[in-house]
Protein backbone atom coordinates (compact mmCIF):
# COMPACT_ATOMS: atom_id res chain seq x y z
CA UNK A 1 0.00 0.00 0.00
CA UNK A 2 1.52 3.08 -0.70
CA UNK A 3 2.16 5.96 1.50
CA UNK A 4 -0.96 8.46 -0.17
CA UNK A 5 -3.41 4.99 0.52
CA UNK A 6 -2.49 4.49 4.30
CA UNK A 7 -2.94 7.89 5.04
CA UNK A 8 -6.64 7.99 3.47
CA UNK A 9 -7.32 4.62 4.96
CA UNK A 10 -6.24 5.71 8.16
CA UNK A 11 -7.85 8.86 8.50
CA UNK A 12 -11.48 7.33 7.01
CA UNK A 13 -10.46 4.64 9.75
CA UNK A 14 -10.59 7.23 12.47
CA UNK A 15 -13.20 9.20 11.06
CA UNK A 16 -15.74 6.01 11.14
CA UNK A 17 -13.88 4.80 14.80
CA UNK A 18 -15.44 8.61 15.91
CA UNK A 19 -18.75 8.38 15.34
CA UNK A 20 -17.73 11.24 12.48
CA UNK A 21 -20.90 11.16 10.61
CA UNK A 22 -23.75 11.20 13.34
CA UNK A 23 -22.24 14.30 15.36
CA UNK A 24 -20.58 16.63 13.05
CA UNK A 25 -20.19 20.31 12.09
CA UNK A 26 -18.62 21.76 9.01
CA UNK A 27 -17.25 24.78 7.56
CA UNK A 28 -17.08 24.96 3.65
CA UNK A 29 -14.50 28.04 1.94
CA UNK A 30 -14.07 28.64 -1.54
CA UNK A 31 -13.09 31.87 -3.21
CA UNK A 32 -10.00 33.64 -5.65
CA UNK A 33 -6.70 33.60 -4.57
CA UNK A 34 -3.45 35.67 -5.58
CA UNK A 35 -0.05 33.69 -5.72
CA UNK A 36 3.25 35.66 -5.38
CA UNK A 37 6.71 33.45 -5.12
CA UNK A 38 7.62 30.68 -7.13
CA UNK A 39 4.30 31.18 -9.17
CA UNK A 40 2.42 33.86 -9.80
CA UNK A 41 -1.07 33.57 -10.96
CA UNK A 42 -4.63 33.68 -10.07
CA UNK A 43 -6.36 31.02 -8.98
CA UNK A 44 -9.31 29.27 -7.32
CA UNK A 45 -9.12 27.53 -3.76
CA UNK A 46 -11.49 25.38 -1.89
CA UNK A 47 -11.62 23.86 1.30
CA UNK A 48 -13.93 21.70 3.60
CA UNK A 49 -13.48 21.42 7.51
CA UNK A 50 -15.24 19.10 9.96
CA UNK A 51 -15.46 18.63 13.40
CA UNK A 52 -16.93 16.44 15.91
CA UNK A 53 -17.09 16.56 19.40
CA UNK A 54 -17.86 13.21 21.60
CA UNK A 55 -17.29 13.89 25.60
CA UNK A 56 -12.96 14.70 25.69
CA UNK A 57 -12.52 13.71 22.21
CA UNK A 58 -12.48 16.77 19.74
CA UNK A 59 -11.82 15.66 15.95
CA UNK A 60 -10.85 17.32 12.98
CA UNK A 61 -10.63 16.70 9.21
CA UNK A 62 -9.63 19.19 6.30
CA UNK A 63 -9.40 19.18 2.71
CA UNK A 64 -8.38 21.35 0.78
CA UNK A 65 -7.39 22.33 -3.04
CA UNK A 66 -5.52 25.10 -4.75
CA UNK A 67 -5.30 25.05 -8.23
CA UNK A 68 -4.22 27.81 -10.97
CA UNK A 69 -3.45 28.18 -14.70
CA UNK A 70 -1.67 30.67 -16.65
CA UNK A 71 -2.75 30.53 -20.38
CA UNK A 72 -4.41 27.58 -19.83
CA UNK A 73 -1.48 25.60 -18.52
CA UNK A 74 -1.84 24.61 -15.19
CA UNK A 75 0.91 25.48 -13.70
CA UNK A 76 0.29 25.60 -9.51
CA UNK A 77 -1.63 23.24 -7.83
CA UNK A 78 -1.59 22.38 -3.89
CA UNK A 79 -3.51 19.84 -1.79
CA UNK A 80 -4.28 19.04 1.84
CA UNK A 81 -5.75 16.44 3.93
CA UNK A 82 -5.40 16.75 7.78
CA UNK A 83 -6.62 14.70 10.76
CA UNK A 84 -6.58 15.47 14.33
CA UNK A 85 -7.76 14.15 17.23
CA UNK A 86 -7.49 15.85 20.68
CA UNK A 87 -8.35 14.61 24.10
CA UNK A 88 -8.88 16.72 26.87
CA UNK A 89 -6.84 15.77 30.21
CA UNK A 90 -8.20 18.79 32.14
CA UNK A 91 -9.61 22.34 30.96
CA UNK A 92 -6.84 23.65 29.48
CA UNK A 93 -4.42 20.40 29.16
CA UNK A 94 -5.12 17.86 26.23
CA UNK A 95 -2.78 15.16 23.81
CA UNK A 96 -3.06 14.61 20.51
CA UNK A 97 -2.46 12.85 17.22
CA UNK A 98 -1.62 14.43 14.29
CA UNK A 99 -1.89 12.71 10.42
CA UNK A 100 -1.33 14.86 7.19
CA UNK A 101 -0.54 14.58 3.80
CA UNK A 102 0.32 17.94 2.38
CA UNK A 103 1.64 18.36 -1.82
CA UNK A 104 2.52 21.78 -2.58
CA UNK A 105 3.36 22.27 -6.66
CA UNK A 106 4.50 25.82 -5.78
CA UNK A 107 7.60 24.74 -3.47
CA UNK A 108 10.12 22.35 -4.00
CA UNK A 109 8.66 19.66 -2.23
CA UNK A 110 5.75 17.12 -4.05
CA UNK A 111 4.50 15.43 -1.15
CA UNK A 112 5.11 15.55 2.93
CA UNK A 113 3.29 12.67 4.72
CA UNK A 114 3.73 13.41 8.66
CA UNK A 115 2.45 11.96 11.60
CA UNK A 116 2.83 13.42 15.51
CA UNK A 117 1.66 12.69 18.75
CA UNK A 118 2.05 15.27 21.47
CA UNK A 119 0.62 17.75 24.30
CA UNK A 120 -1.26 20.78 24.02
CA UNK A 121 -2.19 24.04 26.35
CA UNK A 122 -5.27 26.24 25.93
CA UNK A 123 -3.80 29.27 26.69
CA UNK A 124 -7.22 30.68 26.73
CA UNK A 125 -10.54 29.59 26.33
CA UNK A 126 -13.39 32.51 26.46
CA UNK A 127 -16.41 33.30 24.14
CA UNK A 128 -14.17 36.10 22.93
CA UNK A 129 -10.76 34.54 22.68
CA UNK A 130 -9.39 31.44 22.52
CA UNK A 131 -5.62 30.22 21.88
CA UNK A 132 -4.08 27.03 22.28
CA UNK A 133 -0.62 25.47 21.43
CA UNK A 134 0.64 22.32 20.76
CA UNK A 135 4.00 20.84 20.88
CA UNK A 136 4.99 17.61 19.37
CA UNK A 137 7.07 14.48 17.61
CA UNK A 138 6.58 12.22 14.98
CA UNK A 139 7.85 10.75 11.50
CA UNK A 140 7.81 12.50 8.36
CA UNK A 141 8.27 11.80 4.61
CA UNK A 142 9.46 14.44 2.04
CA UNK A 143 9.20 13.47 -1.70
CA UNK A 144 11.26 15.73 -3.86
CA UNK A 145 9.68 17.51 -6.73
CA UNK A 146 12.18 17.49 -9.45
CA UNK A 147 14.40 14.44 -8.32
CA UNK A 148 11.56 11.78 -6.86
CA UNK A 149 14.12 11.49 -4.54
CA UNK A 150 12.07 10.62 -0.79
CA UNK A 151 13.25 11.94 2.49
CA UNK A 152 12.40 10.25 5.71
CA UNK A 153 12.97 10.89 9.58
CA UNK A 154 12.39 12.21 12.64
CA UNK A 155 9.82 15.16 13.08
CA UNK A 156 9.35 17.53 15.59
CA UNK A 157 5.85 19.17 15.37
CA UNK A 158 4.48 23.05 16.81
CA UNK A 159 1.21 24.43 16.19
CA UNK A 160 -0.96 27.36 17.54
CA UNK A 161 -4.56 27.96 17.13
CA UNK A 162 -5.89 31.80 17.47
CA UNK A 163 -9.23 33.36 17.44
CA UNK A 164 -10.76 36.34 18.81
CA UNK A 165 -13.75 37.99 18.43
CA UNK A 166 -13.52 41.32 18.10
CA UNK A 167 -17.11 42.29 17.56
CA UNK A 168 -20.13 40.04 17.03
CA UNK A 169 -20.06 40.23 13.51
CA UNK A 170 -16.01 40.13 12.96
CA UNK A 171 -13.37 37.84 13.89
CA UNK A 172 -9.46 38.08 14.12
CA UNK A 173 -7.94 34.15 13.00
CA UNK A 174 -4.20 32.47 13.22
CA UNK A 175 -3.72 29.17 12.43
CA UNK A 176 0.50 28.80 12.21
CA UNK A 177 2.52 25.19 11.90
CA UNK A 178 5.82 24.50 11.97
CA UNK A 179 7.12 21.24 11.08
CA UNK A 180 11.28 20.71 12.30
CA UNK A 181 13.57 17.56 10.55
CA UNK A 182 16.97 17.29 9.77
CA UNK A 183 16.16 18.14 6.09
CA UNK A 184 14.27 20.81 5.77
CA UNK A 185 11.85 23.07 8.65
CA UNK A 186 8.65 23.86 6.99
CA UNK A 187 6.25 26.54 8.36
CA UNK A 188 2.73 28.06 7.44
CA UNK A 189 0.67 30.46 8.86
CA UNK A 190 -2.06 31.33 8.01
CA UNK A 191 -4.06 34.60 9.01
CA UNK A 192 -7.50 35.59 8.80
CA UNK A 193 -10.36 38.30 8.99
CA UNK A 194 -14.23 37.38 8.75
CA UNK A 195 -17.04 39.17 8.93
CA UNK A 196 -20.40 37.35 9.14
CA UNK A 197 -23.07 38.27 6.80
CA UNK A 198 -26.06 36.01 8.41
CA UNK A 199 -25.70 33.00 10.97
CA UNK A 200 -24.32 30.92 8.15
CA UNK A 201 -22.25 33.48 5.49
CA UNK A 202 -19.46 34.88 6.09
CA UNK A 203 -16.98 37.34 4.06
CA UNK A 204 -12.91 35.94 4.61
CA UNK A 205 -9.76 37.55 3.56
CA UNK A 206 -6.59 35.35 4.07
CA UNK A 207 -3.06 35.99 4.17
CA UNK A 208 -1.30 32.71 3.83
CA UNK A 209 3.17 32.28 4.16
CA UNK A 210 4.49 29.11 2.89
CA UNK A 211 7.96 28.84 4.10
CA UNK A 212 10.77 26.14 3.66
CA UNK A 213 14.26 26.32 5.44
CA UNK A 214 16.10 24.43 2.35
CA UNK A 215 14.25 24.73 -0.95
CA UNK A 216 15.51 23.27 -3.99
CA UNK A 217 18.20 25.24 -5.83
CA UNK A 218 16.50 28.30 -7.65
CA UNK A 219 13.55 28.17 -5.88
CA UNK A 220 12.52 31.21 -3.29
CA UNK A 221 11.88 30.02 0.87
CA UNK A 222 8.90 31.47 0.84
CA UNK A 223 5.50 31.56 -0.74
CA UNK A 224 2.46 34.14 0.09
CA UNK A 225 -1.29 33.65 -0.55
CA UNK A 226 -3.87 36.45 -0.45
CA UNK A 227 -7.01 35.23 -1.06
CA UNK A 228 -10.45 36.40 -0.79
CA UNK A 229 -13.49 33.88 0.03
CA UNK A 230 -17.44 33.13 0.90
CA UNK A 231 -17.45 30.60 3.89
CA UNK A 232 -20.43 29.09 4.66
CA UNK A 233 -20.87 27.18 8.17
CA UNK A 234 -23.18 23.59 8.19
Amino acid sequence: MTSKRFIAATILTFASSAGFASEWSGVGEAGLVMVDGNSESQVVNASLTFENSREKWDHKLKLAATSAESDGTKDAESYLANWDSQYSLTERTYLFGDLRYFDDKFDSFEAIYTTAFGAGYKIFNTDTMKWKVSAGAGYRTTKLEETQEKQSGINYLITSDYKYQLTETATLLNETRVEISSDNTFTQSIFGFAVAINSSMALKLGYEIRYNSDPAQGDLHADTITSANLVYNF
